[in-house]
């Protein structure tokens, strides 16, 4: 059976939360954000980096659309241990990137566009 160890935390005692999450020994580091475009491309070579430092698979979930003064532009993505690119969705979708922990694989799941609004489902393709 195949355990994983997942890191959250507030603050950041080392200054980095991906430094302390390694020194607990995890092996998945999610980060959730609200990026835009600059912040993304920012971002897109900073976490491979973090999986290949710290041997972690690293997964990084984007808002998209308008958030407070900027726009978020999404492109979730997953990266393995070694830093490559696994999955990732496109800059308008809405979707989630699934990752398979057990075969290290990854793909995207993209949100269909009915809404069911009497019980807020939202249905992934």
């Amino acid at each position: 059976m195949l355990t994983s160890k997942f890191y959250r935390q507030q603050k950041r005692p080392s200054g980095s939360h991906a430094k302390d999450a390694a020194a607990l020994s995890s092996d998945i580091y999610l980060v959730s954000v609200a990026k835009p475009a600059g912040e993304v491309a920012k971002a897109m070579k900073h976490y491979p980096t973090v999986a290949r430092s710290h041997n972690m698979v690293v997964t990084m979930a984007n808002f998209v659309g308008p958030s407070d003064d900027f726009l978020s532009v999404g492109q979730s993505a997953a990266w393995n241990t070694r830093g490559e690119l696994l999955a990732q969705i496109d800059a308008e979708s809405e979707g989630i990137v699934v990752l398979d922990i057990q075969s290290g694989s990854a793909g995207v799941k993209l949100a269909d566009a009915t809404i069911h609004a009497t019980d807020c489902e939202v249905k992934y393709r």
